[in-house]
């Protein structure tokens, strides 16, 4: 509503995850944006991270690629009650938190082929997401199995993403993504709401 109220007055919007909870949100944006004289723009800082932008590069087409990703996170009950853990304001887990990965995966691997559902419940999403050249496996959770798994006393969380048998470091950020993401707003080279597509498409899919 708030991006609704800006295009209507021709203002600019810049809007973090998630731009919209389903396609048909997506499409009635599309629609207004087009009627007006301003635009949106989504953030989508892990395409800016120096490590993806290597992979982009070196991403052979021709090959079949393999990766894994766990996002583990302890959530108090306190949580649960901000914005981000109310499904009908965040889009719930799958959103709040997977749409950065499956953006990425899009990003690097190309168009959605496939996709199996495993488990997509509040607290945990797991399934098989099949792309033009990637076969990804993902693990969403704030499950207590999980967590007893993944998560030692000192560590509030546990990140990780494989590809081809390979981890992938993120913890190298030479400058904040988000501040990347604005100046890069600031000089035209925007991420549309063409680009937040893809991803949303799939969450649409997995909440089927």
């Amino acid at each position: 509503s708030q991006i609704i109220l800006a295009l209507n007055a021709g203002i600019d919007v810049i809007c973090e995850k998630p731009v919209a909870l389903s396609v048909s949100g997506l499409k009635k944006l599309q629609e207004i944006e087009k009627n007006s004289k301003a635009v949106v723009n989504t953030i989508l800082q892990l395409r800016l991270h120096p490590v993806i932008t290597k992979l982009k590069e070196n991403i052979d087409s021709s090959n079949s690629n393999s990766v894994k990703i766990t996002y583990v996170a302890k959530r108090d009950e306190q949580y649960f009650k901000t914005w981000k853990g109310q499904e009908n304001l965040s889009g719930g887990l799958i959103t709040n938190v997977g749409i950065h990965y499956l953006d990425l995966m899009t990003y690097l691997f190309g168009n959605f082929l496939d996709l199996k559902v495993k488990i997509n419940e509040q607290n945990r999403s797991s399934g098989q997401l099949t792309l033009e050249n990637c076969s990804v496996d993902w693990l969403f959770s704030f499950h207590d199995d999980d967590i007893d798994s993944y998560i030692s006393e000192k560590n509030l969380s546990y990140r990780s993403i494989e590809i081809n048998g390979q981890n992938v470091d993120f913890s190298d950020v030479p400058e904040d993504l988000h501040t990347a993401s604005y100046k890069k707003i600031h000089k035209g080279e925007v991420f549309t709401l063409y680009y937040a597509q893809p991803s949303i498409e799939i969450i649409d899919k997995i909440n089927l």
